[in-house]
C-alpha cells in the first residue's frame, strides 16, 4: 500500500479492529476492484454490489481471516468469483423466469385455476415471513441467495447441523402453511429456487 499502513501490517490490524486500516484498504482498492467487476457484470450497480459485499464480508469476518496471498490477489480473486457467480445466478433465475411465465400461462388456462399468480406470490412471502427469525435467515440464505450449508454456517457463525435443523424445520411450517395450494404453489416456488 502506498500509505502510512504497511501491507505486511494491515490484515494484522483489520483483524485487531482496525477500522483505520480497513478504511484504507478500501480507499486503495474499491474504485478499480468496481472497474474489475464491471468487466464481468456490465452493470455500475451491481458492480458496486459486488465489490461492497466483499469488503462487509472482510470487515464480518476480520476475526477468521485467513490470507495466504497478497490483499491485492485475495480481493480480485473473491471480485472474480463474485462477478461469475452473479453471472451464473443471473443465468439461472432467466431459465427459470422463462419457465414459469410457461408454467403460469398454462396454469391460468385452467379452468380450477382458483387463485393467480399474484395471490400465490404474496402467500408464499407470508408463510416465509411467518417463520421465526433464525429460521427465516437461514431459508433465505439457502433459496434465495443459494448459499451451500457449509456457507451458510460460515456467515452466520453457526454448526452446519443448527442449519439442517433450521432448514428442516422452515420446509416443515411452510408444507404445512401451503399445503391447500401446494399444487400450485410449487410452479411458483420454482422460480425463487424454494422446492419443497
Amino acid at each position: 500500500m502506498t500509505t502510512e499502513i504497511s501491507k505486511n501490517d494491515i490484515l494484522t490490524l483489520i483483524k485487531a479492529d482496525n477500522k483505520k486500516a480497513f478504511e484504507e484498504l478500501f480507499r486503495e482498492f474499491y474504485t478499480p476492484l468496481c472497474r474489475f467487476a464491471l468487466g464481468f457484470v456490465k452493470d455500475d450497480m451491481e458492480a458496486e454490489e459486488i465489490v461492497q459485499g466483499i469488503f462487509v464480508n472482510i470487515w464480518e469476518q476480520r476475526s477468521k481471516l485467513d490470507i495466504h496471498t497478497s490483499i491485492k490477489s485475495y480481493l480480485y480473486t473473491a471480485t472474480r468469483n463474485r462477478s461469475l457467480n452473479y453471472i451464473k445466478k443471473q443465468n439461472t433465475q432467466s431459465a427459470y423466469k422463462e419457465n414459469i411465465v410457461t408454467s403460469c400461462s398454462a396454469a391460468e388456462n385452467s379452468t380450477d385455476n382458483m387463485m393467480n399468480h399474484d395471490e400465490l406470490q404474496k402467500l408464499i412471502v407470508e408463510a416465509i415471513n411467518s417463520l421465526p427469525e433464525k429460521c427465516r435467515a437461514i431459508f433465505n440464505l439457502s433459496r434465495h441467495d443459494e448459499f451451500s450449508y457449509k456457507e451458510i454456517a460460515e456467515h452466520l457463525d453457526i454448526s452446519i447441523k443448527t442449519v439442517e435443523n433450521q432448514m428442516g424445520i422452515a420446509l416443515k411450517k411452510l408444507r404445512v402453511q401451503l399445503q391447500p395450494y401446494m399444487d400450485k404453489v410449487l410452479i411458483i416456488l420454482a422460480g425463487i429456487n424454494i422446492l419443497f
